[in-house]
């Protein structure tokens, strides 16, 4: 840029790293409209993400058709609501007997059905060399869709949900490398049920793919086509996180399922939506297993001679009171019924894992879940507990807090809260818990982060130094 010194006061390259940290699209608009030296400045900013509704995507591609030095600043791209098929009149709809003049033809025939005011999208497409992110939601694919994946060579996470697939299936797949894919209530417009499993799997059999999310409308149809895949090219499956959800919590629905992680070796992060009640997994399947995430009662099946570091369970009940004497006014501590959740840790607890951190999401609080857990994982160093409906009464974390985390000799993070509860708009709340901070930490020296509320995070940064920072709903994983 010929810019190198202005009167702006800062250098260029200072301009094009303020630019970047400014995340509201409307203030780097409105930059971008002030002069030809901040045009050139804030562009690469301005279009690096861009999410075009069918609504509202025509000024934006005009403008990036206008000016190609902005094409390659496109590193995300969303596209929400299109309809980019059948453009033909005479189109015999979805479920018609002619599905060849959708999925056959030369490019150009295919280009043709792809309605004349929608072309500027698919023309531009190809050219963001630096595109690293693509998602579809709502979108009829174009019919170009699969070579249009492959003259992205930045690209490495796809995202189709709520799509219509209606593409012919290049032979050669090769030059898709693709690390990430989500796909959810994706359908497949063929009549073959063999080729319409084979169009929805090929993606997922990239040699590069290592994080795959698909629900129950994919998940049986992407295993096949990975295993045949696989299978036929003599080469392991080389994913590292799957999250997956069968179509029910039956036995016969979850076999497809149980099959692939039998042979999906390399896996070490495994989010798991619903699962039968005597769910079995094969012994010596997932050697490398580290997170798991999925109903209550498979924790212990998952967690069993695997390096279990990291578990999430989900369990709609209070806790049993069996792991502490109930204090007067402890309101928190109920002889209930038995818990999933403390039934499942009992199981868990019996395999000895190496755990670091345990997620939860119950209905409802329960502090018993807590004298529990530094009953039988005094080791672990991240504890995060949210209820759906009430969190923690305030009183109990106050006057008892102090019975349990001494317990917990390596406690690193605690996060217990609501996820209806706030405290950011809430000042005096916010002195209240930085004051009981000061007290926990006396019972965890190696406390380093608190969360009492869904928005607010408590860190530490140094001696009696803690700063509120990033809400807690974003930090971790989570089960929805």
């Amino acid at each position: 840029m010929s810019h190198a010194n202005t009167d702006y006061g800062l250098r260029a390259e200072v301009w094009f790293a303020v630019c970047a940290w400014v995340d509201d699209p409307k203030e780097l608009s409105a930059l971008f409209r002030t002069c030809k030296y901040f045009h050139e400045i804030t562009g690469p900013a301005l279009y690096s993400h861009i999410v075009w509704h069918s609504s509202n995507y025509l000024t934006s591609a005009e403008t990036l058709s206008s000016r190609p030095h902005l094409l390659d600043s496109v590193v995300l791209l969303t596209l929400k609501d299109f309809v980019f098929w059948p453009a033909s009149k005479g189109f015999s709809g979805f479920l018609g007997p002619d599905i060849s003049e959708i999925t056959q033809g030369t490019p150009d025939d295919m280009i043709e059905r792809i309605p004349v005011e929608l072309r500027v999208i698919t023309d531009l497409i190809p050219q963001f060399s630096n595109l690293q992110v693509l998602t579809f939601c709502r979108v009829r694919v174009p019919p170009t869709f699969y070579q249009m994946l492959k003259g992205l060579p930045a690209l490495h996470t796809l995202n189709l949900s709520t799509c219509d697939l209606a593409a012919a299936v290049p032979r050669n797949m090769s030059g898709l490398s693709l690390r990430t894919l989500r796909m959810s209530e994706v359908r497949w417009w063929l009549g073959n049920s063999a080729a319409s499993r084979d169009a929805m799997g090929s993606l997922a059999c990239s040699s590069a793919l290592q994080n795959l999310d698909v629900d129950a409308y994919v998940a049986y149809a992407v295993f096949q086509t990975v295993i045949t895949h696989h299978g036929a090219t003599h080469t392991p499956i080389g994913l590292r996180s799957l999250r997956v959800e069968p179509c029910s919590d039956d036995a016969a629905d979850f076999a497809p399922v149980a099959s692939f992680l039998s042979v999906a070796s390399a896996l070490e992060v495994l989010h798991l939506r619903r699962a039968p009640q005597n769910v079995a997994i094969p012994i010596g399947a997932l050697p490398n297993l580290r997170v798991f995430s999925g109903p209550a009662h498979c924790a212990d099946v998952f967690a069993c001679g695997r390096p279990m570091q990291h578990l999430g369970v989900l369990d709609p009940l209070p806790a049993r009171l069996s792991y502490h004497v109930p204090t007067t006014g402890d309101r928190q501590a109920k002889g209930t019924p038995p818990s999933e959740i403390v039934t499942a840790m009992e199981k868990v607890a019996t395999t000895h894992p190496p755990l670091r951190r345990v997620d939860f999401r119950m209905t409802m609080w329960d502090s018993e879940v807590l004298y529990m857990l530094a009953s039988l994982f005094p080791g672990l160093r991240d504890v995060r507990i949210s209820c759906t409906q009430e969190g923690p009464d305030e009183d109990f974390m106050v006057q008892y807090a102090g019975q349990f985390l001494g317990r917990f000799t390596q406690l690193e993070a605690l996060h217990v809260y609501g996820v209806e509860s706030t405290s950011r708009d809430k000042p005096e709340l916010l002195v209240e818990t930085r004051g009981h901070i000061g007290l926990w930490e006396r019972h965890s020296p190696r406390l380093q982060e608190v969360a009492m509320s869904n928005d607010v995070i408590w860190r530490k940064y140094g001696p009696r130094d803690w700063g509120i920072t990033e809400p807690a709903r974003w930090a971790g994983y989570g089960h929805e």
